[in-house]
Parts: C-alpha cells; structure tokens; sequence
C-alpha cells in the first residue's frame, strides 16, 4: 500500500506543470501591478473600472464614509473610486486544475504553491496548498487572478467576488434549509419551519439537480442557493421515499424578508399578556396598610426601540417587538436571543446598539427554539 502512494505521488510530480521561471512571475506581476493600490493603508483590488475590494485589517477600520459596504462574511469592503482603474482578468474555479500554480502579486515571489480545497460553506474561505506572506491578488501562472489572498494559507475565490459587486447589500440566497453530504449523496439536513423551503423540501431528501444542474458535491449544491438572485425560482429535483419529485422554492425578492411570507405567525408584542394573569383571591376582611410615596423611576432611553423597533434584556433575549417596525418586518420575535452581528458575539444592548448605528443592511444571528438563522435588519 505505501509503495503505491509512494508511486501516484511520483508520477503526479513528474507529469505536474513546470514551476513558473523568474521571467514569467515578473512579467505577471507587471501586468497586474495597476490593479492593486492602498485605499487608506489598506490593501485594494479593483474589482470593475471604479468599483475596488478592501481586504479588512483587524487592526484599522474604514470610516462608513469611505466605503459603499461591508461583507462580514468575506471581510471585505467595496468602494467606489472617482478615477478609472484597470481590473485584472477572473479565471474561473472550475477551470483551475490541482497543478495550476498560484502566487500573490509580488515583485520578487518568494512562495507559491497550489490550491489545495474550495470552501463548502458561507462564512469559510478557499485554501492553499502554502503559507501566502503577504494579502492580495492571487494569480495563477497563466497572470489571471484566481481570487484575493487573505494571508496565511487562505483566499477569496472569484466566483465570491463576481457576487460581491453584484448587490448593492450585502446579500446571499437563503431558503432557510442546511445541505450535508452522507455517503457521497447529497441531503437535505434540515428545514427551518419559517423560511421559504418550509413545507416544500424535507429532512432526508436527496438532492438530485438545482434548476437542471447536477451538483457534485456539497460546495456546488450550497452556492446554487448563494448565488441565486433575489426573486429567483430555484427548481429541486429530489429523491423522497425513492421516488423523483420536483419541488419549486422562491428566493426573497428585494424588500422582502421570507418571515414576511407566513402569515400564521403571530406578533407577541400584540398579546396582553397581563389580561391571562389569574390573581389571588382578597380577603373579606381588609387591613389597611401605609400609604406608600410614589417614587419616580427616572427613564431610560430605549435606542433600539426607537430606531429598530425592539428592545433586549440583559440575557440579550428580546423582551419587545413594536408592530410595522424594521424589527418585526425583519421577522424577529419577543424571546429571540441575540448572538451576533455579523461574526462579532454580542453581550448587551449598548454593545449592540452600536453595531448597528451605521446604517447599513446589518445581518443578526438569532437563536429561537434552539435553530440558528440571520436575519437582515436596516433602519
């Protein structure tokens, strides 16, 4: 057995692509040079003729002036810059093969390497098969870029960042169901009750094809539903109990959050709640008891109330919802627990206050009845 490894891996490495010479490494790195600039002592790649992505830096922040949007999910920025850039060439995952080389632009490169894996998951990055020094365009050895390195082993890949100057939000195609792959077929795990999949595909299907395409693995079946635009009709062809079905989900469209599609759902903030309260039954005979003074509690300014429609307890669980407020249009509910903003845990209402002051589209991780799901609020 180690002596087959020992030869598939001998012949991979003899009939593998040529390492790229000096000569040609600096002569994609002059070709792509102009596509890669500092923004505000920030690493950008134009994306378009004005429109340019900013790798984040956890240790500087832009101002909300500087940029058009924020993906927390890429950490990346998108800006618009008044001048005309030139924007390298996007090769496309698919067509890269595992002996393609890989560098990041870099006048004098020093590593280099392949593309070990693409990501499966929103939220997960593409790898390398090398520790990459430095952020920035990747190229493959033929000077297209593959993507935008992150650092370390891990990159953006194109097909994330034709999508990221797609929207002006920052948006990704959510039916509300989690995909896995079991013994190379690929399932639906689980349904979220509310989402638009909801009584329409069901734990256990198997995947067969997405609008007549066969996905091949679980990363394919995923960014079907990611990339697919808003509004979009996505057409399942499942395996139920062994036999076919065709089951059609509808995408949200723009203004549209897939909570505000079920109208069985009931808003608490609605409910007295103190009308079904019984009380104790009093005494024929009365005691009379001190007068007690009316102490005035001074008020608090309830922030998210006022500008989002909700308030939150200090166990960050919603205590409120105002009716036709961001909130409830949002699909949040009394008793829904906050956990994040973005990728960023939330432990108490200023801090979350102040994640949603710069208003933009932000995405909330919330926790009901033991499910996890995001749901996008905006003032």
């Amino acid at each position: 057995m180690k002596f087959l490894v020992f030869l598939l891996a001998f012949v991979a490495l003899s009939f593998a692509a040529p390492r790229p010479t000096a000569e040609d490494l600096q002569m994609c790195y002059e070709k792509n040079k102009v596509s890669q600039f500092d923004y505000h002592g920030h690493v950008a790649v134009a994306l378009t003729a004005n429109l340019a992505a900013v790798i984040a830096d956890d240790n500087k922040t832009l101002a909300p002036v500087d940029y058009i949007k924020h993906d927390p999910y890429l950490g990346l920025y998108l800006v618009k810059i008044p001048t005309t850039m030139i924007a390298p060439f996007m090769m496309n995952e698919k067509d890269l093969k595992i002996d393609t080389w890989v560098n990041v632009l870099d006048a004098n490169v020093t590593a280099m390497g392949h593309v070990k894996a693409l990501s499966a998951n929103l939220g997960e990055f593409d790898e390398l098969s090398f520790e990459a020094p430095k952020t920035g365009i990747l190229l493959c050895d033929c000077c297209q870029m593959v993507g935008i390195a992150k650092g370390a082993d891990k990159f953006i890949g194109s097909r994330y960042l034709r999508h990221f100057i797609k929207h002006e939000d920052v948006y990704y195609g959510d039916i509300g169901t989690v995909f896995d792959s079991v013994n190379e077929k690929l399932i639906v795990k689980s349904v979220y009750p509310f989402g638009p999949a909801s009584d329409k595909l069901q734990a256990g299907d198997i995947v067969k094809a997405v609008n007549d395409m066969m996905p091949r693995d679980l990363r394919e079946l995923n960014e079907s539903v990611l990339f697919a635009e808003k509004g979009e009709i996505l057409r399942f062809e499942v395996e139920r109990n062994g036999k076919k079905q065709i089951i059609n989900v509808s995408l949200p469209g723009d203004n549209k959050q897939f909570f505000d599609s079920n109208a069985t759902m009931i808003n608490l903030a609605d409910i007295n709640f103190d009308s079904n309260v019984t009380k104790p039954e009093v005494n024929a005979t009365k005691i009379p008891l001190p007068e007690k003074k009316e102490v005035k509690k001074p008020v608090v300014k309830d922030n998210l109330y006022t500008a989002y429609g909700f308030s939150v307890g200090k166990d960050m669980r919603i205590t409120r919802i105002k009716a036709d407020s961001p909130a409830a249009k949002a699909g949040l509910e009394r008793g829904d627990l906050i956990m994040q903003v973005g990728k960023e845990p939330i432990k108490n209402a200023q801090a979350l206050e102040r994640k949603l002051s710069n208003g933009r589209l932000n995405h909330l991780l919330v926790e009901r009845k033991d499910f996890q799901f995001f749901v996008r609020i905006r003032k």
